[in-house]
């Protein structure tokens, strides 16, 4: 989105084209100090949590109670990537929901749930990640290291703050083979002061691996594993 007006809609005239089944005029999005403003045209019907809406400020993907907008079989609000603002827009009845009947996983195996070490820093750092958008970057605060042995072998994982446990952005020897290309999401409580079950079984694929238009955050090179994590989901094809 361009700071000011946004008009958007299916005719290529509009700033935020969308996809061909949806009004030729959808109305305005206005960008303006930080903060959005939709104004519905007259020729549509727009719901808001079930309610019909013309005018409103709209709460982005980074705040709480995110406006979520509604017409048909559209589904729309609003991201927030640094200080950048853009559409997540889906399609409920598009093509590739039906051509994707389950997400394939490794069996499940306690082989994959390993007791870490969470070694903490005297202060949390930020770092810079990359992400699915070529020269797009987000901050991630990491409080300190997660060591762990797999193989005879020592691992460490950079873990991100996340409300009492953490966040972990993990690649690794299977991805591009079995798994996703670009890593795979997975979340952990802390446990036991400093010990930190990791639960490989639950590395999950980040949204990214279903539609080329997500802006998921990628490994950091810390992250990237010389190990195969035979565990938690593999990648999805659509034929």
């Amino acid at each position: 989105m361009e700071e000011g007006k946004n008009t958007f809609g299916s005719a290529a005239s509009n700033k935020i084209v969308f996809p061909e089944n949806f009004p030729s005029k959808g109305g305005e999005l206005v960008l303006e100090d930080s903060m959005v403003t939709l104004q519905v045209s007259e020729s549509i019907t727009v719901t808001a949590n079930d309610q019909l809406v013309t005018e409103m400020i709209l709460r982005h993907d980074q705040e709480k109670e995110t406006t979520i907008l509604e017409y048909e079989r559209f589904k729309w609000f609003i991201i927030k990537r640094g200080d950048r603002y853009g559409i997540r827009l889906r399609n409920l009845e598009h093509p590739q929901i039906e051509l994707l009947d389950h997400i394939p996983s490794y069996p499940l195996s306690s082989d994959w749930v390993i007791k870490a070490e969470f070694i903490s820093y005297d202060s949390a750092k930020t770092i810079e990640v990359p992400t699915a958008i070529p020269g797009f970057t987000e901050y991630y605060k990491v409080p300190g290291e997660l060591r762990f042995k797999k193989d005879g072998k020592t691992h460490t994982l950079l873990p991100f703050t996340s409300g009492k446990g953490y966040f972990l952005i993990v690649g690794d020897a299977t991805n591009g083979i079995d798994t996703y290309g670009a890593g795979r999401f997975m979340y952990t409580d802390q446990v036991d002061g400093d010990k930190v079950i990791l639960d490989f079984n639950r590395c999950y694929n980040p949204p990214c691996a279903f539609s080329p238009y997500a802006t998921c955050p990628l490994p950091p090179l810390e992250n990237i594993l010389d190990l195969e994590i035979r565990a938690g989901e593999k990648g999805v094809h659509f034929d």
